[in-house]
């Protein structure tokens, strides 16, 4: 699916979710050790993205209309992705969040709704 990585990248944990673009593109996020991916096929329109975990800058818990809690912000230096209607958008941030902390030098700001470099 994701021919861009690496052969013997081993799927971790994959969360129903959705990425906001143009308009929000309904996908799977799936995360490996060393990338978080995100796929959606809607009518053959394909959306494929890839971030490499230790191009990441912060990772935040976020809300959509103000106040669902359901939202994650990824930011790299070159670009913010927005990932909404998590299920259990805690647990999906708190996989994320390990994952990231184990590939680079972070350090965690009170509250742990945010993690940054």
């Amino acid at each position: 699916l994701f021919k861009s990585l690496p052969e013997g990248e081993t799927l971790i944990q994959d969360f129903s979710c959705a990425l906001l673009r143009d308009i929000l593109v309904q996908g799977r996020m799936y995360v490996s050790q060393n990338w978080f991916c995100f796929y959606a096929n809607i009518l053959g329109w394909e959306t494929l993205l890839t971030i490499e975990v230790n191009k990441i800058t912060a990772i935040k818990k976020e809300k959509t209309a103000l106040v669902i809690n359901n939202a994650i912000s990824v930011s790299t230096r070159e670009e913010k992705y927005f990932f909404s209607s998590f299920m259990s958008r805690d647990s999906a941030f708190e996989h994320m969040s390990k994952i990231w902390r184990a590939n680079s030098s972070v350090s965690v700001r009170a509250p742990t709704d945010s993690i940054e470099t």
